[in-house]
């Protein structure tokens, strides 16, 4: 490898760090990877960066660095237990903004580093900042999130189930259980003292030849498993299968929905049209995006 290659390289794992990227990391197996310098530039140009190739890489990460000194706010900042982190002060003055809540609360802040008035611990969520600061008016995303997801009282003793909800059938049961049989459950444990039930990832899988059931190589991480909807009055309880059949489970599913209208444009959500879309491509083009035209 050339001098000028290895610089290039250098900088490209540079600018990844930079944009919060890691350039290493550990796998399941336990061995230590090292990111390819292709699989960096796709990422980093995912995030914004303007590379295209690892000769790029250097004057973005000057770019980056410029723009960072003269910046107030980093791009996302998370409240971990709803506390929100200080705002830097900046040349002697302190920015004043305002945080902005999804349901559309507004709240004021001002000060830095604990100085001022700070707005009351935020409920867990997203909110969008808007700083006056002395180079202008810059945002941010703060993403309000939990230590602790869940935390039972030190002194309660407690017990719960761990289960597959695809597995967990009853009388009422399609050929895999759906929403509605996690709720017997949850009922079922709640009755007898229980206060946890644990499942696998609901996330959606392939269902079509050949079928890999795993929720641990799903086809997203954006939404949940169609194969698991409560289909209400279109539900038909089914005879056990021998063994978990995705397939079958996707013909049920897809033959309750088939004959229900879309919905109007105005109430589908934006993200889950563009997952619609994503599905939708990946039936024409093939599962691997990434040899999409």
């Amino acid at each position: 490898m050339s001098p000028s290659t290895q610089g290039e390289l250098r900088a490209l794992r540079a600018l990844a760090r930079r944009m919060g990227v890691h350039t290493r990391y550990i796998d399941g197996l336990g061995q230590r990877v090292t990111v390819s310098p292709e699989t960096l530039l796709r990422v980093c140009a995912a995030l914004g960066a303007p590379v295209e190739r690892p000769a790029d890489a250097a004057e973005a990460l000057r770019a980056r660095r410029a723009v960072r000194r003269t910046e107030v706010l980093a791009p996302v900042l998370v409240a971990w237990d709803g506390v929100l982190p200080p705002v830097p002060q900046l040349h002697g003055a302190a920015p004043r903004g305002e945080l902005r809540g999804a349901d559309g609360s507004v709240g004021a802040i001002a000060g830095a580093h604990g100085e001022g008035h700070r707005p009351a611990p935020l409920a867990p969520g997203y909110y969008h900042l808007r700083v006056e600061a002395p180079g202008g008016v810059e945002t941010a995303t703060v993403i309000s999130a939990p230590l602790h997801a869940w935390r039972r009282s030190e002194s309660a003793r407690s017990w719960g189930v761990g289960t597959h909800l695809a597995a967990l059938r009853s009388a009422r049961s399609r050929s895999i259980g759906d929403l509605r049989d996690l709720r017997s459950v949850c009922d079922w444990v709640r009755a007898r003292g229980g206060d946890l039930v644990t499942v696998l990832p609901l996330l959606p899988t392939f269902n079509t030849e050949p079928a890999e059931p795993s929720p641990y190589a799903p086809v997203s991480r954006l939404f949940w498993s169609e194969l698991v909807l409560d289909l209400g009055e279109a539900h038909r309880p089914t005879a056990a299968p021998a063994t978990l059949d995705v397939r079958r489970a996707d013909t049920e599913v897809r033959s309750a929905l088939a004959g229900r209208p879309s919905p109007p444009a105005d109430r589908v959500d934006h993200e889950l049209a563009s997952y619609a879309r994503f599905r939708g491509a990946q039936a024409r083009l093939g599962r691997n995006w990434r040899d999409w035209p």
